[in-house]
This record gives C-alpha cells, sequence and structure tokens, in this order.
C-alpha cells in the first residue's frame, strides 16, 4: 500500500514543497475514515477533520515515529511551476470548530487540562 502526503509551502518568490512517498507493508495502513468508523463511541462527534485529509496511520507510538524512515521510497521536490489550482485549501482540510464537533471538543478538553492535552494542535483558519 502507497501513502502519498504533499507538505507543501507556496511562498511568493519562493518554493518548499516536497511529496514524500512511503511503501508500508507492516505495520498495516488503516485508513482513519474505517478507524472511525468502528469506533461507536463517535457515532455523535465524528471527527471531520482526518476524514476530508483522507489520513493513513502507520500505528506509530510518538517516541518511535522515525520508524517511518526506513519505508522511504522516494522524496520528490514539487517544481518551482506546480499549478496549485486543483488542490485542496486550508479550509477544506482543516474544517472550523463550528464543522468539526470533536476537533471543538478536543479543544475544549485541552483548555481544562493544558499540561496533559499541550500536543493537540490549533489549526483555526
Amino acid at each position: 500500500m502507497m501513502l502519498l502526503k504533499l507538505l507543501s509551502i507556496p511562498i511568493e518568490n519562493d518554493h518548499r514543497g516536497v511529496i514524500y512517498l512511503l511503501r508500508f507493508s507492516s505495520p498495516k495502513l488503516t485508513k482513519t475514515r474505517d478507524m472511525v468508523n468502528e469506533i461507536s463511541i463517535l457515532e455523535h462527534l465524528y471527527p471531520v477533520r482526518p476524514i476530508k485529509q483522507s489520513c493513513a496511520l502507520p500505528f506509530f507510538h510518538s517516541d518511535t515515529v522515525n520508524e517511518a524512515i526506513p519505508h522511504i521510497v522516494a522524496i520528490l521536490k514539487i517544481g518551482e511551476n506546480f499549478d496549485y489550482s486543483n488542490t485542496y485549501s486550508a479550509a477544506d482540510l482543516f474544517p472550523s470548530r463550528r464543522e468539526d464537533k470533536f476537533y471543538k471538543f478536543l479543544l475544549e478538553l485541552k483548555e481544562e487540562f493544558p499540561e496533559v492535552l499541550k500536543n493537540i494542535a490549533e489549526y483555526d483558519i
């Protein structure tokens, strides 16, 4: 199974876009959508962001994230004239708290327990 991750930062008069191509056979990749659908507790707080981003997770723990490195097949630099017109916008991939009730709930928990949940990123666009 292939995992394609596009990291792109269009900057006027500069360019830093990179595509990392990874091939995992173990651990198994599972689409976030499939994991979410298997967890009945998420039915009322459906996590919109990972679904919209079409994530696939290789199940590495945060302290072993570098284990993905041997699975890199290629690192591709996106050309300066890359056409961004048909790519997703930040608002598409990072829906607001109003749209994603699960994310809203996580941020509320983070406010209540800032030390425990300090790694939850806040992306309001």
